[in-house]
């Protein structure tokens, strides 16, 4: 690309150099995600920090909060924070050598010296890297020659992204994973509840969950909850409402403020568009259409038995062309294929079950209006996918964030999901009704069976107690805990 041209496109997506703000479409709010001083302090850290997660999901505004963060609070000097998005049209046709160019742009025309007679830190941020080619040869090429570079790299597919930097970036970068906000952060963002309570709080509560679990010791969780009921109290008609626009619209903060048909019209044409578009231009796609209908299988049929045979027959792909979509759907962050319990090292072999990762995307993929989502029928699968996905992040609390992985058994009967770690197994049941009315006796003996300290049942009737080492725990309060 011609250098004088590729300084205009930098000028026009760097306002601070000439002393403006951060535009809106990077910085769209004050509100900062809990995850934000993590990236903060890595970037501090490291010379490589890459940020990845699903489209719509908040990039590129924590990084745009980051480069205010930078000139504003840490006082870096505005020409040495510099920012490109490799998605803009203007310089899609050029990805063969885009970071380098860039590179070369900023260091002669922006700063005007080399990079190595810079007397302070800089900070460059490339937004959806992947699109990039050779980027990750590039990045190495000039942290390994300037110690003054910081690069913050984000992109939309963690497998491409974790590739590129464990081959050439091994002990450099430092992955950070954005996934779209659990309950908790939405309450946050909503300002239903201040951020000491969710920060400190519930982080105290998931301690004290991870403890017990790990000694032992249930009634110390029931404690813990019992006093995280009571002091919530006041706000649980507040937790309950927003539980129910959660439950609809997901976790995905770009629609937070839209009316929630608008919400759910805007979900489904970008999921088409990442389905259609994004997958296609990273992966060999052979049958775009086909990709649309494996995702509608799975949110027809989310909380349910996977049979790759039946989708293939259904939707007229081999097997193993069927696998490897839903394996691109899975690095995209759509969809959770959920395995079999299973105490040896080798998992186990039986079927898996289909979830959507989202709940957003699973209304807008069947319809869902709010008023349907009050109908038992309709909100015990929505219910059940937004336990499924927030166990996986507890999952990744307890283990000590060495894996999100969330089974399902059928040792002793259906269970709908259990956490496993080395000292530790939670098996966890949802129920829509009075938890009290319902059918627990594979829970039950499974607790027994496996000498478990505890188990959970997560319900929407609103019902905190116990039943021996069962413990019934309201929607609102279990997403609270995670």
């Amino acid at each position: 690309m011609d250098d004088t041209r590729l300084q205009g496109i930098l000028s026009r997506f760097n306002p601070w150099w000439q002393g403006d703000p951060v535009q809106p479409s990077l910085y769209s709010d004050e509100h900062h995600r809990r995850d934000f001083q993590r990236l903060v302090d890595r970037v501090s850290k490291r010379n490589v920090v890459t940020l990845v997660g699903p489209r719509q999901v908040g990039k590129s505004t924590m990084v745009g909060q980051l480069i205010d963060h930078l000139i504003t609070e840490q006082d870096v000097p505005p020409k040495h924070v510099m920012f490109l998005t490799t998605e803009a049209g203007t310089v899609s046709s050029d990805y063969e050598t885009i970071v380098r160019d860039t590179l070369e742009v900023y260091e002669e025309r922006i700063l005007g010296k080399s990079f190595s007679e810079v007397d302070s830190d800089i900070y460059i941020a490339f937004d959806e890297i992947q699109k990039a080619h050779n980027w990750a040869d590039t990045v190495k090429l000039y942290s390994d020659r300037y110690d003054s570079l910081t690069f913050v790299l984000t992109g939309s597919v963690s497998t491409l992204i974790s590739k590129q930097t464990s081959e050439t970036l091994v002990g450099r970068a430092k992955e950070q994973v954005m996934v779209p906000m659990k309950f908790i952060d939405y309450v946050r963002y909503k300002q239903v509840l201040d951020a000491s309570e969710v920060d400190e709080k519930s982080r105290n509560l998931r301690q004290s969950l991870k403890t017990g679990l790990k000694s032992g010791d249930k009634p110390a969780v029931v404690l813990a909850l019992s006093q995280a009921w009571t002091r919530l109290d006041s706000k649980r008609p507040e937790l309950r409402d927003a539980l129910d626009t959660y439950l609809l619209r997901g976790g995905y903060p770009g629609y937070f403020e839209m009316e929630d048909t608008e919400a759910l019209r805007e979900l489904d044409e970008d999921l088409y568009r990442v389905v259609t578009g994004d997958l296609p231009s990273v992966y060999d796609i052979e049958k775009e259409d086909k990709l649309m209908k494996i995702l509608q299988y799975f949110a027809d049929g989310t909380g349910s038995k996977l049979s790759i045979n039946n989708l293939s027959e259904e939707i007229g792909l081999g097997r193993g062309t069927v696998d490897r979509y839903i394996t691109y759907l899975e690095d995209f962050y759509l969809v959770y294929r959920c395995p079999h319990y299973s105490e040896k090292a080798a998992g186990s072999t039986k079927q898996q079950m289909a979830y959507l990762n989202d709940v957003g995307h699973l209304n807008a993929l069947t319809g869902t209006t709010a008023q349907q989502l009050q109908n038992a029928p309709t909100r015990g699968p929505v219910l059940e996918t937004a336990v499924c996905d927030h166990l996986r992040r507890l999952q990744f609390n307890l283990s000590e964030f060495k894996n999100s992985a969330v089974q399902y058994s059928e040792v002793t009967g259906e269970i709908d999901f259990v956490l496993q770690g080395h000292d530790y197994t939670l098996p966890v049941e949802v129920k829509h009704g009075d938890p009290r009315d319902a059918n627990l006796t594979a829970l039950k003996r499974f607790i027994e069976q496996q000498e478990l300290p505890m188990g959970l049942v997560v319900n929407n009737s609103n019902i905190f107690g116990e039943d021996g080492r069962v413990i019934y725990l309201p929607a609102w309060l279990f997403f609270y805990l995670c």
